[in-house]
């Protein structure tokens, strides 16, 4: 399977933001860890429920640390692409509730920074289903909006393909 990011470096894109998706990463992994030690937990019960807990419990995904101007300038480039990410397949429909269905306040705020600090701002939506997008009319400068769904194992290609221009996501 091959990443947004593993498919923009294959391509010969420099991705100069290694330290915040470092960040990224770690905030992640910690999150993994403190639910699978709450499901261990529940599990000590030996009840209905605390096994029921285990299968029905979901990760919900970290939105990430706000961007600095430290990280502008260590990224030495002139376009942003910001890629918002929801869980999605079966029984993952989108819920009002967590920020699922729409941007969180650190995503908002992270895509106006990025309008404001750099020339192009492309925000890519890395969701399987339906997601509000009114965000586009209320944060100004966002110079594009790609929708990529259920990308498959080559979704890093494809979405590489689209940035270079060598392929159109015109659906003809």
């Amino acid at each position: 399977s091959v990443s947004i990011l593993e498919g923009m470096e294959a391509a010969g894109f420099e991705i100069t933001t290694k330290k915040w998706l470092a960040d990224y990463t770690k905030e992640y992994e910690r999150g993994l860890r403190d639910l699978e030690a709450h499901i261990k937990s529940s599990l000590k019960k030996l009840d209905f429920h605390s096994y029921l807990t285990m299968f029905l419990q979901s990760y919900l995904f970290p939105f990430g640390r706000l961007i600095t101007e430290e990280d502008v300038a260590q990224s030495a480039t002139d376009t942003c692409i910001y890629v918002v990410a929801r869980q999605s397949g079966e029984g993952k429909d989108r819920k009002l509730e967590n920020n699922d269905f729409q941007l969180s306040e650190i995503e908002k705020e992270n895509i106006l920074f990025c309008t404001q600090h750099y020339k192009k701002t492309i925000v890519a939506l890395n969701i399987g289903s339906s997601f509000d997008t009114s965000f586009m009319e209320e944060i100004p400068g966002i110079d594009a909006l790609i929708y990529l769904c259920q990308l498959g194992t080559a979704g890093g290609t494809a979405f590489a393909d689209i940035i270079s221009g060598k392929v159109t996501p015109s659906g003809k």
